[in-house]
């Protein structure tokens, strides 16, 4: 399943590994994710998303969380 970041498109389907941490930037909390994934038969380390990115990943994989 592709969804869409706000500059980019991450297919869920090569997604192994999600690591969710809050982060404090500016002043205030939020979310930070970090995907891995297997790539043409290599784990690969997918981008760390931030902010709205991250809480559409958050949304998208329905991982339980506390505000």
């Amino acid at each position: 399943m592709w969804i869409k970041l706000t500059s980019e498109y991450v297919n869920l389907a090569h997604v192994i590994r999600v690591k969710t941490s809050k982060t404090f930037r500016n002043g205030q909390d939020e979310w930070a994710v970090e995907l891995e994934g297997v790539i043409k038969g290599e784990l690969q380390y997918f981008s760390r998303y931030r902010g709205v990115d991250a809480e559409i990943l958050l949304s998208a994989l329905n991982v339980g969380r506390t505000p």
